[in-house]
C-alpha cells in the first residue's frame, strides 16, 4: 500500500487524509456523473426507511460506510464511531433530525453533516460522503477516507 500524509493535525485524536493507490479498495463499478468519479456500491432496493446498511469498501478497517435512507434521501456516513471505535454505526437508531445514534453508548451524530449533537459528549464526528441515486442503483463519489492520527503514532 502507498501511502503518502497530506494532511498533519496536532491533537492525539484528530484525522489525517492518507492518499492511496487505491489499490487497497475493492473494484467498484465506476461512472462519470457531471465529471466526477462514482462507484455503484449498492442496489437502491437494499435500503429501507430508517435501517442502516453497511457497505465495506477495502481491506482496511476503515474502508467501510453505513448507509441510510431517511424520509426518502440517502445519507452515507463512516460507519466507525469515533467514541469508542467500534464498527457498529450501521446498526445505529434514527433519531429526530435526521440524526443517527450509535447503538453501543449513545452517541448522536446528524447525517448531513456528521457533527456530534451533543458537546457533552465529546468533539468527535463521522465523515460524511456524497451520493447520487441513478436508475435504482446507488452511487458514492469517490471517497477520500479520513483515518484516526492515532494510528499512525
Amino acid at each position: 500500500m502507498n501511502l503518502k500524509l497530506l494532511l498533519t493535525i496536532p491533537a492525539l485524536f484528530s484525522e489525517c487524509i492518507l492518499e492511496s493507490d487505491m489499490s487497497d479498495f475493492f473494484h467498484f463499478p465506476k461512472k462519470k456523473i457531471n465529471g466526477t468519479e462514482y462507484w455503484e456500491i449498492l442496489d437502491r432496493d437494499k435500503l429501507s426507511e430508517k435501517k442502516g446498511v453497511r457497505v465495506v469498501l477495502g481491506d482496511d478497517f476503515e474502508y467501510q460506510i453505513a448507509v441510510f435512507l431517511v424520509n426518502g434521501k440517502t445519507y452515507a456516513v463512516s460507519n466507525i464511531c469515533p467514541h469508542r471505535h467500534q464498527e457498529k454505526i450501521f446498526e445505529g437508531f434514527i433519531r429526530e433530525n435526521d440524526k443517527v445514534m450509535c447503538p453501543l453508548h449513545g452517541w448522536t451524530y446528524f447525517l448531513a453533516t456528521g457533527e456530534n449533537t451533543n458537546p457533552n459528549q465529546g468533539v468527535g464526528s463521522i465523515q460524511t460522503f456524497n451520493l447520487i441515486e441513478l436508475e435504482g442503483k446507488i452511487y458514492l463519489e469517490k471517497p477520500e477516507i479520513k483515518i484516526p492520527k492515532w494510528r499512525n503514532i
